[in-house]
C-alpha cells in the first residue's frame, strides 16, 4: 500500500470539472510535461483532483501511453501532500491536468524528472498568491 494514495476520489471524472479546467485552468509548461491548473473555492469533498493525460496521436502504442501515466501518477502521489498542505492553507480547492506533450517515448526517470519539476513550479505559483 502506497504511503499517500492517490484515491478514486481524487481523479478528475466529471465532465463538467474536465470542461471547466480545459477552458479557463493556467497553463505550465516544462519540456514535454504540460500541466494545467484551476483553483476554485474551498470544496467540501475534495482538496486536490487530477487527471492524467497522452494523446494517441502523439504516443500511439497503449502499453507506452500506460507507462508514461504510470510514471504521472506516481510522481504526482508523492507530491501530493505538499500540495494539498499549500492548497488547504490557503482555502481553496484544485484542479489539476498534467499532459505529455512529445511525439516520442522517453526514459521513466526523465519523465519523473519533469513532472516533478513541473510540479515545483506550480508550487512556486500556488505559494506566491
Amino acid at each position: 500500500m502506497p504511503d499517500f494514495p492517490l484515491t478514486k476520489s481524487s481523479i478528475i471524472r466529471k465532465a463538467g470539472e474536465t470542461d471547466l479546467l480545459f477552458r479557463k485552468g493556467r497553463k505550465i509548461l516544462h519540456g514535454s510535461i504540460e500541466l494545467k491548473y484551476v483553483s476554485l473555492k474551498p470544496r467540501k469533498d475534495f482538496d486536490v483532483k487530477v487527471i492524467f493525460s497522452v494523446q494517441k496521436n502523439k504516443i500511439r502504442k497503449a502499453n507506452k501511453r500506460n507507462t508514461i501515466k504510470r510514471q504521472f501518477r506516481e510522481t504526482f502521489r508523492h507530491a501530493l501532500p505538499i500540495i494539498t498542505n499549500i492548497v488547504s492553507k490557503q482555502g481553496m480547492s484544485l484542479l489539476i491536468s498534467i499532459g505529455y506533450k512529445n511525439k516520442t517515448s522517453i526514459l521513466s526517470e526523465c519523465i519523473r524528472n519533469e513532472v516533478k519539476k513541473t510540479i515545483e513550479l506550480l508550487l512556486k505559483k500556488l505559494d506566491a498568491k
